[in-house]
């Protein structure tokens, strides 16, 4: 897995590319502390993901729930017929956590 970070908009972002399974998230854990360490919103770009394991789909649930707590918001950017979305509609997660298929859809995002 690739992780490169960068900012659109004033915000952070995360991308990965490649596979996201229980070897890289510590590094995604790492990555996602490290963007967020400001308080602004975080976009998570999986867009370039080709493969997401449990692991994987656990540590975006984590830390999506942790900046909710701290009032902070996390974005997921990811094709709905991706692995990421096709998983997120599989496992009905549209409500825990914020996927889009781009910044201009669904308003801007909090924090």
């Amino acid at each position: 897995m690739l992780i490169t970070r960068s900012s659109t908009g004033g915000m952070p972002v995360v991308r990965l590319d490649g596979e996201l399974d229980l070897l890289g998230v510590p590094e995604l854990e790492e990555a996602l502390d490290l963007a967020g360490a400001d308080g602004t919103a975080v976009v998570l770009d999986l867009r370039g993901l080709a493969f997401i394991d449990s692991s994987g789909l656990r540590c975006i649930l984590l830390a999506d729930r942790a900046r909710r707590a701290r009032g902070e918001s996390l974005v997921c950017l990811a094709s709905r017929e991706g692995p990421v979305g096709r998983l997120v509609d599989l496992l009905d997660l549209s409500g825990e956590i914020d996927v889009r298929e781009d910044l201009e859809e669904g308003g801007p995002p909090n924090a």
